[in-house]
């Protein structure tokens, strides 16, 4: 049916096609290569409507797809949904997209006339009778757009791209619409969906839905006004609040590019770190790299890691337990605060106001001059460059490293002049990722790692009594 559909296409029989098409996408609806070409197909009809609905199905189940990025934020132009468009044109040229036709229609695309907010409603499951009943037609009655995932392709936790999609969903709203509650708390893609939304500087809508807690991640905004909760039943705040959504990213993103850079020595060690206007969350200060074994060894007394050879190298093999006591042993000499970010705290840094998959967007083949990855280790036996060829041709030269961890002095900083955010070593964070609290978060991604588990939103856990040689942290402190 595929290969008749591409031939009745190519006969100019593109209706044909089309319906064909349409009988593929329903018997497989999770085959990128039919939506994609079934929207190309809406294009040679000039049906644009048809081919963003088919471009989006492609970009959820392959995110980064160049020709699909740059086919969905083009359709998004033609039907005049230009701050959509924007969004999709500059992740393609973040992509790394040559088209010659994307700056100047993403410039335009910030020219004219921008269609409504749109939010990105996060629920736990559970609760998704009262967000049917006392939240989403109040968007519907006010026009405010929204995204949400029941509109999406069917999804279960071994779909490749599940992830980048809640990144991507979030990446493209004005704001998050939290709909929290007891059950939301414990939800962990309610919590990937806030703390993506504080790293990307997105607007948090917090609508309590009974009486738990609001997360501690918001109680800095709540407490200052940025944040206000909306009682579920207060449809008038609700509509408010989401459809007059404060620009802060520009403003966060211009003050941290000029962040300034605390040196610091606790315990008679010194320490870089990089003070941060937090955004939706309180400001704070964060490692600029991570703990090295020497300066461990110096607080601690011993060196407890796999990759020696070089003190500069990030500590590892320490337990989540470990590093609380080094941060402790920090504090007992000062009268400054130490201790392990939380996960909203680490994304934020790691992103420095990007909205990529990585620090510099979305184009992989950048992803070694920020980081030592799978892709980089175990070539050669020593840090460096070595020229690349194939069949005797030159092509260019490559990263080399032993299979280990390298010196925290290498590679390139992030906007924000954060180092090694993204590989050599996974870092603690001080969030629980079970309810009894026995597992940690660990966010970054280590040199044993694939690029997509080194993306700013990518999770890991680790048990807070394990050590591993792929795992070390970087401490923080709020000002």
């Amino acid at each position: 049916m595929f290969d008749r559909a591409f031939e009745l296409s190519e006969e100019g029989q593109v209706r044909a096609a089309i319906g064909l098409y349409d009988e593929i996408t329903d018997a497989e609806p999770r085959l990128f290569e039919a939506w994609f070409n079934k929207a190309v197909a809406y294009e040679q009809v000039r049906d644009f409507e048809g081919a963003v609905g088919c471009y989006y199905r492609a970009v959820d189940l392959k995110p980064n797809n160049q020709d699909a990025t740059r086919g969905l934020g083009i359709m998004l132009f033609n039907v005049r949904q230009f701050r959509k468009a924007r969004y999709w044109l500059e992740k393609a040229i973040r992509n790394g997209d040559p088209h010659p036709a994307l700056a100047t229609l993403a410039q335009r695309s910030k020219d004219l006339p921008s269609d409504s907010n749109l939010v990105f409603v996060s629920y736990s499951w559970a609760d998704r009778g009262q967000v049917d009943d006392q939240i989403l037609p109040v968007l519907e009655a006010e026009g405010i757009e929204y995204f949400i995932d029941r509109d999406r392709i069917p999804q279960d936790d071994e779909m490749e791209g599940l992830r980048w999609q809640i990144e991507q969903g979030v990446a493209q709203c004005d704001a998050l619409l939290l709909a929290w509650s007891s059950s939301a708390r414990g939800s962990h893609y309610v919590n990937q969906e806030l703390c993506s939304a504080l790293g990307m500087i997105r607007n948090v809508v917090l609508v309590l839905l009974d009486d738990m807690e609001f997360p501690g991640w918001l109680r800095a905004g709540v407490r200052d006004g940025t944040i206000a909760p909306v009682p579920v039943g207060d449809a008038v705040l609700l509509a408010e609040r989401a459809g007059n959504v404060e620009d802060i990213a520009g403003r966060v993103r211009r003050t941290n590019c000029h962040a300034r850079v605390l040196r610091e020595s606790p315990s008679g060690v010194n320490v870089d770190l990089i003070a941060l206007d937090g955004g939706l969350m309180a400001d704070f200060a964060i490692g600029r790299y991570p703990v090295t074994q020497a300066q461990w060894a110096a607080v601690m007394g011993a060196n407890p890691s796999a990759h020696q050879g070089d003190d500069t190298r990030p500590v590892e093999c320490v337990s989540w337990h470990e590093a609380q006591e080094f941060c402790g042993r920090l504090n007992a000499s000062t009268d400054r605060s130490y201790r392990l970010p939380n996960e909203a705290e680490w994304e934020f840094a790691c992103r420095a106001g990007s909205l990529g998959n990585w620090c510099f967007g979305d184009s992989e083949g950048r992803l070694h001059e920020f980081a030592w990855y799978i892709d980089n280790t175990a070539i050669g036996s020593q840090p460096g460059t070595a020229a690349f060829a194939i069949d005797g041709t030159f092509q260019g030269v490559v990263d080399t490293s032993p299979h280990q961890t390298n010196s925290v002095y290498t590679k390139r900083s992030n906007d924000w002049g954060l180092f090694h955010m993204h590989g050599n070593v996974s870092e603690w964070c001080s969030d629980d990722a079970g309810e009894d609290g026995n597992l940690k978060r660990v966010r970054g991604g280590a040199y044993n790692n694939a690029p997509r588990s080194l993306r700013c939103a990518a999770r890991g856990s680790f048990a807070a009594n394990e050590r591993d040689d792929d795992v070390g942290f970087r401490i923080c402190r709020s000002i």
